[in-house]
């Protein structure tokens, strides 16, 4: 039986082989390996009907009584590269493990474009502490974004947003959920509060122990601004935390918001950018540049599929020339942004009125 302690560093190496133990040399693919703590006793539903429907006596203090064994406590998972029908991993062992004389169980799945393979070992027991292990004393690195990595801090999101979390910690990040208050947990300062916790959602990095990603999808989030709190922890239990801001707009509501152009004075190019609500719709832009006297010299008409409206933020580059082709002289000018999209309520439309400079 092979024991592993809590901050042991573990090398694994594996081969892919055919079910007469042949090496596949030729198999190169994606492996993933799950190590799962010792099995754990929990109570089963306080219903009585369903447990006394199981034979359970709720009136009874029998050991185990009204208890079943669970063995879902995930210590890492994670994803390597199978080269030539071999590969190999590193991670660290959380802190947080049962520390008990039961086995625990390594699975690993490796798949290619024409094969899968899947294996399991069992001698395997997850207890004591490394007293040699090094401990930095800091927590994870962590960015947080909703829908996609443009998210800006404070701007809006719709009302089902996906929450995503990226992670980073030279140790490794805590995903096993059994330390108590040691979960990653998401909340949302809702009224209620909402709070989720966000462990099963982890997926670590190809071939990289020490950083992952987690998408979550929110949803029913009322109208409203709202902080979103998020807090992970390593592997030895080092504590961060990250809060963003957001707002969220009745989506049957056509909300268009932080106009502008950047660079603001432009030279030979600049970008038209703004914040909507309608994330997961098609949209219908139109620009309209004007001189301060009120002649129209540009107009920019930009369909954006609901594909590239996942990011709350919108950007149409434009080069500073006019409807001939011809370089913008120097001065301010007037633009008139306008856009149109297929709401619950119908086709609405907004404009917004903003300067721009042009500086040769």
């Amino acid at each position: 039986v092979l024991t592993l302690k809590a901050l042991d560093r573990v090398n694994l190496n594996g081969q892919i082989k055919s079910k007469n133990g042949e090496l596949q040399s030729s198999f190169n693919g994606e492996v993933k390996v799950t190590f799962f703590d010792a099995p754990r006793r929990v109570s089963i539903p306080s219903d009585r009907t369903w447990v006394e429907s199981r034979g359970c006596n709720l009136n009874t203090n029998t050991v185990n009584e009204c208890t079943f064994l669970i063995e879902n406590d995930v210590l890492f998972s994670g994803k390597t590269l199978a080269l030539n029908g071999e590969f190999e991993l590193t991670f660290i062992i959380p802190k947080d493990i049962r520390f008990s004389n039961e086995k625990g169980r390594v699975i690993v799945y490796a798949k290619n474009e024409s094969y899968t393979a899947g294996s399991a070992f069992t001698d395997i027991v997850f207890n004591g502490v490394n007293a040699n292990a090094i401990n930095d004393g800091n927590g994870p690195n962590m960015d947080v974004f909703l829908n996609d990595q443009t998210f800006i801090n404070g701007s809006l999101a719709n009302d089902s947003p996906n929450l995503i979390v990226e992670l980073s910690d030279s140790s490794g990040i805590n995903t096993t959920g059994t330390g108590v208050g040691h979960e990653i947990i998401a909340t949302i300062d809702t009224k209620p509060q909402q709070t989720f916790v966000l462990n099963d959602f982890y997926e670590g990095n190809l071939n990289d122990y020490t950083s992952g990603r987690i998408e979550y999808p929110l949803e029913g989030i009322p109208e409203g601004n709202y902080a979103l709190k998020v807090r992970a922890w390593d592997v030895h239990n080092n504590p961060s935390e990250k809060e963003v801001y957001f707002q969220v707009a009745e989506q049957d509501e056509l909300v268009v918001d932080q106009v502008y152009n950047y660079p603001n004075p432009m030279n030979n190019h600049t970008s038209f950018t703004f914040e909507h609500n309608q994330q997961g719709n098609q949209l219908d832009v139109d620009i309209r540049i004007y001189t301060l006297s009120g002649k129209p010299v540009q107009r920019i008409q930009e369909y954006i599929p609901s594909s590239n409206t996942l990011s709350s933020y919108a950007s149409i580059p434009w080069n500073g020339r006019d409807r001939d082709n011809d370089r913008l002289g120097n001065g301010t000018y007037i633009y008139v942004l306008r856009v149109t999209t297929d709401t619950p309520e119908g086709r609405k439309t907004i404009e917004k009125i903003e300067k721009l400079v042009i500086i040769r």
